[in-house]
């Protein structure tokens, strides 16, 4: 394949994507990128919502409309969105497959438009916990630095399916919540709400040893 191909081909594939990505307002100066799940329903990264309410999704159409929070897992950063009125087509999403070498594609918002990087599958690997503990099925590492404002946003496979959503906020330089992961929240948070931190019920306090522990265990 010649390199103007395999330029038409991932210039091609971004433009498929464009029309699932949307620009996200949920915190004061930047926005972040959200990835159309269904008919007026939003994933993305919660850590990028830090407003108190006042949410807006900008879609591919440039309309502005506001968004509510049905829900948010904080361990795994994924918050689900309400947009009345948007009727961005959902993607395809991909449950497996992917391969060591593939060539992928972050795509998200920066700036007011559609962005777009490029990278190649690092590794795939097994499930793994976040530091809260949230399980997550496997794990997808991508070569580079996920760029500023594409947290929630999608990474597109070279068919042109959707692998999973991208966050900077579970492991330094990102990584991607796979989709079958990103399914299993989305249907708890469309039942239940919110998804909050387990708590053990378990409080801890210094306290002063007896002189004869404290000698015996060296602290005397």
């Amino acid at each position: 394949m010649l390199l103007k191909d395999l330029s038409d081909a991932i210039a091609g594939l971004v433009e498929r994507a464009k029309g699932s990505v949307v620009e996200v307002h949920g915190r004061w100066r930047f926005p972040s990128t959200g990835t159309v799940w269904g008919p007026e329903l939003v994933v993305t990264a919660a850590h990028t919502l830090r407003r108190e309410g006042g949410f807006a999704v900008v879609g591919s159409d440039g309309v502005s409309r506001p968004a509510e929070v049905v829900g948010v897992h904080a361990g795994l950063d994924l918050a689900l969105l309400r947009v009345p009125g948007l009727t961005a087509a959902a993607p395809e999403w991909r449950d497996e497959g992917e391969r060591i070498g593939e060539i992928v594609i972050p795509v998200g918002c920066r700036r007011g438009s559609v962005g777009a990087a490029l990278g190649l599958l690092a590794a795939v690997g097994p499930a793994w916990s976040t530091r809260r503990g949230a399980e997550i099925d496997r794990w997808i590492e991508v070569d580079g630095t996920l760029p500023r404002g594409f947290s929630g946003g999608p990474l597109v496979a070279s068919d042109g399916a959707f692998l999973g959503i991208n966050t900077t906020a579970l492991v330094p330089g990102g990584t991607t919540i796979p989709a079958p992961t990103v399914r299993r929240v989305v249907e708890r948070l469309l039942a239940h709400g919110s998804v909050k931190p387990g708590f053990l019920g378990v409080s801890v306090q210094g306290v002063a040893l007896p002189a004869a522990v404290a000698a015996a265990a060296g602290q005397a």
